[in-house]
């Protein structure tokens, strides 16, 4: 759908919403700034060199956002 029709339809919506399919560091922002209110990441994390740093870096990212 895109970062600017997400953000439309989360605009829409009284749920929580939580982005799915694609996600990774270089984006994850500009989904958190649409108002997802999380993401679900797999293999951005699994196919990191260190996941757990990779964890750690998605969770200092989100915490920006709330």
């Amino acid at each position: 759908l895109g970062v600017e029709t997400m953000g439309r339809l989360i605009a829409d919506s009284r749920f929580p919403v939580v982005a799915i399919g694609g996600i990774s560091l270089k984006n994850a922002a500009q989904v958190w700034a649409a108002g997802a209110d999380s993401v679900a990441v797999i293999s951005d994390i699994v196919n990191a060199s260190d996941p757990a740093k990779r964890v750690s870096q998605y969770l200092a990212l989100g915490q920006e956002f709330h």
